[in-house]
Parts: C-alpha cells; structure tokens; sequence
C-alpha cells in the first residue's frame, strides 16, 4: 500500500477523531436534557474532556497534532505537500478538507479550542459526571 493511502487511513480516523470530539459536547447536553444516562458518565465525560484539554495544550504550546504531522509526513513520501488532496479517494478528501483548513495556523485555531474548552469545562462543572461505581439518582424533570 502507498503511504498516500495510510495517509487517507490516518487522515479518516483523524476526522472520526475530531468529529468525536465536537459531536460529543452537543449530544452530553441533549443527554442531561432528556436525563439520558450516558451524559452522566464517568468514563465518557472523563475521557472527552481530557482529549480536548490535550488538543487545547498542543494548541497553546505550538505544537502541531502528532496525526496532521504523520499525515504530512506520509503525503511527503509520496512527494506530495499536506494539502494535495485532490486525487485522493473522495472520503479522504473530503475528511481532510472537512478540519485541515488551508492557510491556517495552530494560533488561528487557538481562540476556538479554547472556547470549546471553556463550554466543556463548564459543563463538566455545572452537571459532573457519576463517579463510577455510583448508583443513578431519581430523576428529576419538570412538568
């Protein structure tokens, strides 16, 4: 196989990744909202809540995601730039044009990291999750 094509494989997880990461914020809120029992969680709200405090920390750092620089690295092994994307199969396309925006640096990125970070760290307060182990509580809803 052609690195170009672990390339595209990378690049697909990436996206199945960040749209994870994204997704799972809006879906949390519908879950308190309706008293589903995966918005309270543990493991779950734990686990997405310290994937975006990492992203957050690259992000301040500087320091580009280790998965955009294996892609990069791959697609320069086949001698193309990061961004040459345009004969690859159509799901790699579009998973890299869909959160690789072109002439966009880590700072750019920076104040939409962080205030993502701020509504999930909100939410993580405002409504914590159930330690593991716990027994759910009656709930509540208005009528």
């Amino acid at each position: 196989m052609s690195a170009s094509a672990w390339a595209n494989i990378v690049t697909v997880l990436h996206f199945l990744m960040v749209a994870w990461a994204v997704l799972a914020l809006p879906a949390t809120l519908l879950g308190l909202a309706i008293g589903a029992p995966f918005a309270r969680g543990f493991w779950f709200r734990t686990i997405h809540l310290l994937f975006i405090l990492f992203v957050l920390g690259e992000t301040v750092l500087g320091v580009e995601c280790p998965l955009t620089t294996w892609e990069r690295d791959l697609r320069a092994m086949d001698g193309k730039e990061l961004h040459e994307v345009e004969d690859e199969p159509w799901a790699a396309r579009a998973a890299h044009n869909a959160f690789l925006f072109r002439g966009k640096t880590i700072a750019d990125m920076l104040p939409y990291y962080a205030a993502f970070g701020i509504a999930l760290v909100g939410v993580f307060v405002a409504a914590p999750p159930r330690w593991p182990g716990a027994r759910p509580g009656p709930v509540q809803r208005n009528p």
